[in-house]
Parts: C-alpha cells; structure tokens; sequence
C-alpha cells in the first residue's frame, strides 16, 4: 500500500469523495498553464485492484514519460468506466498577462472543478465560508477538495492545501499527471506551429536551447511578456 494510497484513504473519510487539483506549467517562458481535478469517492478505495494499479503514482516530475503516459491512459480507462472522474481546464497567454501567473493558476484550478460532473461540485467560498476546508459533523457527505501548494483564495471552494502535495495525495499526484500530460502534448502541437523554438522538447521552460532560440527569433505570440522581462535577450 503507498503512502499516498494510506494519506487519500484517510482524508476520505467522512467525506462525499476526495477532488484533488494539481496544475503544470506554472514556470515555464512559453505555452498555457493547465489545472486538472480528480473526483475519487470513497469505494474507489474498496477495491484492492484499484491500491494495485495506483501504486505506481507519485509527483509527474519524477515520472519518466513512457510510465507517466500509461498512468494516464490508466486514468482515461478508469473514467470510462466510471471509476473515477477527472476534468482539467487551460490557462491562455492572456489570461497569464493579465492576472500573474499565481492567480490564472488558481483560476484555472477553478474552471477545472467546475467542468467535473455538477453533483460532485463542491461549495463555492462566500463571506460565510471559510478558505480552508474543515470537517464537522455537518460536513460528513461534503467533498473534500486538496490542493497541491499553498492555500488559493481565487479556487473559490474551501479546500486543504498540501505542500508538496502531488507527492503526498493519491487524488492530487493523478491531476499532476493529467495537467502535465495534457499540456505536453499542446506544446508539442506548438512545436510544429513555431518549430525554430524546440517547444516539443523543452515544453516551453527556460531551458539553454530556448534561451539561445529566443535570441535569435525574437519571441512569438505563445511567449509569456511578464516571464521575458528579465532575462537578457
């Protein structure tokens, strides 16, 4: 049993489900940030073919890219069927500009727990709700959402923030690897639209070779402005 199995096995309880939310792309120079909400409700946990197929789950930075592909291939079968649910949500270049990077996160991460199926919804945070999820026993079929990093107000649901929580949380490490198998594959749709960056391999960070191509090509309208700035080109 892994540990992250035995973490989301225990937060589950006296909850609806667990929805755990997870971005990729938060630092790179190019290409959008995407968020992603795993919906896992309690008899996910009863089956012991479920605790098997999921203990190869763990951060998607340390998963090399065939596995972490299989697992999502996993996840997409796993929804099919109806095991599990997931949605994810895309954060533009605009957006990026308009709001730094932190808020289009937490309001991509939003957009993502709002395309899950309307019953598994959690509350929405008003000025009678708090920010940080708690439990009580009027909250006992109420979901519990787990946010990997700090606490974001602008998610608009109460919720637990997990430091380091796509290595902690079953729920969160799976939208990990959905927010990040997803983007890569739009930045490698990029890479053919602006090819003299090398976006397919890179996915857009700051990487020598992107630098170096920068330098020569100049940006292009998939760049981050704010994210430019600083550097020497």
């Amino acid at each position: 049993m892994s540990l992250l199995w035995k973490h989301d096995l225990k937060a589950v309880k006296g909850h609806s489900h667990l929805i755990g939310v997870d971005e990729a792309g938060r630092g790179p120079l190019a290409g959008p940030v995407v968020a992603a909400a795993v919906a896992l409700s309690p008899e996910f946990f009863k089956k012991a073919s479920h605790r098997k197929n999921t203990s190869r789950f763990d951060d998607s930075k340390k998963i090399p890219e065939p596995r972490r592909i299989q697992l999502f291939e996993w996840l997409e079968k796993a929804q099919a069927e109806g095991r599990l649910k997931y949605a994810w949500a895309m954060g533009g270049i605009e957006e990026i500009e308009s709001y730094n990077i932190f808020q289009a996160t937490a309001r991509t991460m939003k957009r993502a727990i709002a395309n899950l199926p309307q019953e598994l919804r959690p509350l929405t945070t008003t000025s009678d709700l708090p920010l940080f999820q708690t439990q009580d026993n009027n909250q006992d079929l109420l979901p519990l959402v787990l946010v990997d990093g700090k606490p974001m107000k602008r998610i608009g649901h109460p919720h637990r923030a997990i430091v380091k929580g796509d290595g902690t949380s079953l729920s969160i490490a799976m939208a990990s690897i959905i927010a990040k198998t997803i983007r890569d594959r739009m930045m490698t749709e990029l890479d053919k639209v602006y090819p003299q960056y090398g976006f397919a391999t890179h996915k857009g960070y700051g990487t020598p070779q992107h630098i170096t191509a920068l330098r020569k090509h100049g940006s292009c309208p998939e760049h981050r402005p704010r994210f430019l700035r600083n550097l020497d080109l």
